[in-house]
């Protein structure tokens, strides 16, 4: 490993700052958070019936969407989701059989009905079954045939299934926290349960010029709970202030421009009306690595990496263990300095991902001493189990 640590000038901090997130019923935040589910759930699957687990990568799952009539006091669908189950995975091991596309619908229409209550699973969604067993150019055959747990590499060494750049910061910006928390208000099962006019496709998109804030905010609402166009106005002018609220707190001492619904034409009946809170419904279309980074949000000129980590296997995968170990570095880092940690992991194929090719720190702080950071660096990097065990169990997030 080639460790390389920087120090930059302390508060640096630009003069704008462009912050997405796209919110838990975004199609794209759907299908990210679908394919780790589903990732999720073979490995625990495999693990628990075959004490290891095997080779998967449901990182191409995809949702199309179906098409809905909406009208005040009515909505529904009628076209279905299509479920596009796409990817590679072992589904036996020897002689022994894995239920795979049964196992595939169930865990997907768990995930799915849980997020989309509204939905009618026999109805509204239409699965696309396209998993593979076939591999990588290089790579064994056995991976996804393999005939006994001897044949899988990963009980020998854990070695990188890929070439990929990582990159991590911490802590978050103050307009990172504030699109965040504004998604997160607005998507909470106890706030929508009180609201049930209120859908979960939000965006939040937030410019920061110096000091001052602009954000908007889509707010979809569920056609069956708004019977007419004043009371779908006066929801909107109820959460206003829940989010004015949110921002201010967060971005103390900014002065703050807030739009929702910008779309919305009154006199034209042009709204932002759902059969079931999601554009899924209608036409649109989510696919893994289009939404938020695993840091929850989208800065459109901070560092960040391209790597899609979700739906990826737990133990291999730089894309997707990276950004967990890099969190935990920067983390400690931060923790003993105090001040704003970056942090690139650089994976080489084949290389142990324990020994990343390069590793950059980059910091602010007058008083880090290298050998700190050669240790924390070793120590997490020296215990990736621990950081597949985190992704495993939820304590940490790559869709947070």
């Amino acid at each position: 490993m080639e460790l390389y640590v920087y120090r930059r000038e302390a508060n640096f901090a630009p003069s704008v700052e462009l912050v997405e997130r796209k919110g838990r019923g975004h199609p794209d935040t759907l299908a990210d958070r679908l394919a780790e589910h589903l990732s999720a759930r073979y490995s625990l699957y495999t693990r628990q019936r075959f004490g290891v687990i095997l080779y998967h990568n449901f990182d191409k799952v995809g949702l199309l969407g179906g098409e809905s009539e909406v009208a005040f006091g009515a909505g529904r669908l009628v076209k279905p989701i299509r479920v596009l189950l796409n990817g590679r995975a072992a589904d036996r091991l020897g002689n022994t059989r894995i239920p795979l596309r049964d196992l595939l619908q169930e865990w997907a229409s768990e995930f799915l009905t849980r997020e989309l209550p509204l939905l009618n699973v026999n109805r509204d969604l239409e699965f696309h079954y396209n998993i593979s067993t076939a591999n990588t150019p290089g790579y064994p055959v056995t991976d996804f045939k393999p005939e006994s747990v001897s044949q899988l590499h990963q009980l020998r060494q854990r070695l990188s299934s890929d070439t990929a750049a990582i990159c991590v910061q911490v802590p978050l910006t103050p307009v990172e926290e504030a699109v965040i928390a504004v998604e997160r208000l607005l998507t909470d099962d106890s706030y929508r349960n009180a609201r049930p006019w209120l859908g979960s496709d939000i965006k939040v998109l937030a410019c920061r010029t110096d000091r001052h804030i602009g954000v908007t905010v889509c707010v979809p609402q569920i056609a069956q709970a708004v019977r007419s166009i004043d009371e779908y106005r006066c929801n909107l002018e109820t959460v206003r202030q829940d989010i004015y609220d949110v921002l201010v707190r967060h971005l103390y001492g900014c002065s703050v421009e807030l739009h929702i619904n910008t779309k919305d034409n009154f006199d034209r009946g042009e709204l932002y009306l759902t059969a079931i809170g999601s554009c899924i419904e209608s036409g649109d279309e989510g696919l893994v690595g289009r939404g938020n980074r695993p840091n929850g949000v989208i800065s459109a000129n901070r560092p960040h990496t391209g790597e899609a980590a979700c739906g990826k296997h737990p133990v291999f995968f730089p894309g997707k263990v990276y950004p967990v170990a890099g969190w935990e570095i920067a983390t400690r880092l931060y923790a003993i300095c105090g001040t704003p940690v970056e942090i690139w992991l650089i994976a080489q194929e084949g290389r142990p991902l324990y020994d990343p090719w390069k590793v950059i720190v980059i910091h602010e702080s007058a008083d880090l001493p290298r050998s700190i950071v050669e240790q924390t660096v070793s120590e997490v990097l020296g215990n990736l189990d621990a950081v597949t065990e985190m992704i495993l169990d939820g304590r940490v997030s790559l869709c947070p």
